[in-house]
């Protein structure tokens, strides 16, 4: 694909360019703590960043963009599917023990009239662009390919919402043509923000909090703080209130009535910032997060939310026949079936025998994938074919799906990030599309996309967090197919 620049930079104007972006950028809070040490907690650096925008075809875009609504609706299906949930999951829990004790939260809770019966996700769904040379002329085409569905702490929708900004001042500075179409007007924090106030508003108390649960020492906060400042913006009468598991643990009760207070404040909505990886619990905020399962308060992601965002889902729904059950529509169908790259069950049996022997015979066409969130689990190339190897008789491998590997075209662009040398580089990305869903078992209330996210890596780099430390954010620069 081709760059947004018509020509080249010298060093000189390359450096002014850099140090003005740096600047721009923490002059607007595209920002993070230095460290989770506490003597950071008063310090902030720029957050990792491309210093231009990077192309994607416009259609690719639209195309991601028309499905989140329908991806978001699935989800939700699939996550009052206990059935589906159940078969999914039976040889997971068998294995990988933090799947099982969000299993067993949830089977405590799954029959539980006088839980909370509205769900809300702030989901967003990650994708790449495949590159695929199309005979007889060979041209090259690119299909996005769904990477992962994030549930639960989908990040970035406040930094983002000011990198949009920062890359139109930069490309015009550089004095690079573009147009409004070309650099599509985007804020996720106020679509994430309209969903959050939705799900208080349906709480029905206008003295209840919006609850952020954070970790401790939180190097992101800036992230989190501008989705608290949209809340102010929108609804400046709704409290925010960022509270730790250790708080909870200290100060959290859940009442007889089921609802649920911080020291004498009710909690309307709880917001999980954290959560998502198995260093988040000790046994006390084991039964903290069984305590909010139950309680009155709406969750985002209530537990069977942030189950249906595990990998294994993934695997299951791109199976031949799942959709039929969730999707009447053949082109809603066929619209989501499109961005499925290839998955395969690890379980043991013929189908899990077949999928490995697979990877191991062929380690550059595959990734591993355990079930988790945030960057830095999964395994490549000879990682993860000694891994099958010696796991070959072992349950160990079922709590992983095996993922054809998504091969988008690398471009030319800049990562400017603390402590990284400042060199051209070429680099992939990663498309992620945001949606705010509110619904219960029988009823959607709300269902809306909300912008996008670019996320930009070296391309020898396999991980791709922002905050695990792999890439930095971007923006698209939308050019014809």
């Amino acid at each position: 694909m081709e760059s947004c620049l018509s020509r080249d930079f010298s060093e000189e104007e390359l450096e002014d360019i850099r140090l003005r972006a740096i600047d721009w950028a923490l002059a607007h809070g595209i920002s993070m703590r230095p460290s989770n040490l506490s003597e950071d907690q008063d310090k902030v650096v720029h957050a990792p960043f491309t210093l231009f925008p990077t192309t994607i075809p416009e259609s690719n875009l639209q195309q991601a963009t028309k499905s989140m609504v329908y991806f978001s609706r699935l989800m939700h299906h699939v996550a009052m599917d206990h059935q589906l949930l159940q078969e999914s999951f039976k040889h997971v829990i068998e294995t990988d023990e933090f799947s099982n004790k969000l299993w067993q939260i949830y089977l405590q809770i799954k029959d539980d009239n006088k839980v909370q019966p509205v769900s809300l996700g702030l989901f967003r769904n990650d994708f790449m662009l495949d590159e695929k040379k199309d005979s007889p002329g060979n041209e090259t085409t690119f299909q996005i390919k769904q990477i992962e569905f994030n549930s639960i702490a989908s990040s970035f929708g406040g930094l983002v919402s000011q990198q949009y900004f920062l890359h139109r001042y930069i490309v015009d500075f550089a004095g690079e043509k573009n147009t409004e179409k070309q650099m599509p007007y985007n804020r996720p924090v106020e679509g994430l923000v309209t969903g959050l106030i939705k799900a208080w508003e349906l709480y029905q108390n206008k003295q209840a909090v919006i609850l952020f649960l954070v970790s401790h020492n939180e190097r992101n906060v800036m992230d989190q703080r501008f989705l608290e400042y949209e809340i102010y913006k929108q609804n400046k009468h709704i409290k925010v209130i960022r509270k730790t598991f250790d708080d909870l643990v200290k100060n959290g009760k859940l009442a007889e009535d089921r609802k649920y207070f911080i020291n004498k404040e009710e909690v309307g909505v709880v917001y999980y910032r954290v959560g998502y990886a198995p260093t988040d619990y000790t046994d006390k905020i084991w039964t903290i997060r069984l305590e909010l399962e139950k309680a009155w308060c709406i969750k985002c992601p209530p537990i069977q939310y942030q189950l249906v965002g595990a990998k294994k889902i993934q695997q299951v729904l791109a199976k031949p026949g799942i959709l039929d059950k969730y999707i009447s529509d053949i082109s809603i169908k066929q619209l989501i079936q499109s961005t499925f790259a290839g998955q395969y069950s690890l379980d043991i049996g013929e189908e899990g025998d077949k999928a490995l022997n697979m990877a191991v015979n062929n380690p550059d066409q595959f990734v591993l994938k355990p079930q988790r969130e945030g960057g830095g689990y999964n395994m490549y190339d000879e990682e993860m074919k000694n891994f099958l190897e010696v796991n070959r008789a072992s349950q160990e491998r079922a709590g992983y799906i095996l993922m054809e590997k998504v091969r988008p075209k690398p471009q030319v662009n800049y990562l400017i990030k603390a402590g990284i040398p400042f060199v051209k580089s070429l680099c992939i990305s990663e498309l992620g599309i945001y949606g705010c869903y509110i619904g219960n078992k029988n009823e959607e209330i709300y269902n809306e996309n909300c912008g996008h996210l670019l996320r930009t890596k070296t391309a020898d780099t396999n991980e791709g967090g922002v905050c695990a430390g792999f890439s930095g954010i971007d923006t698209p620069f939308l050019i014809p197919q």
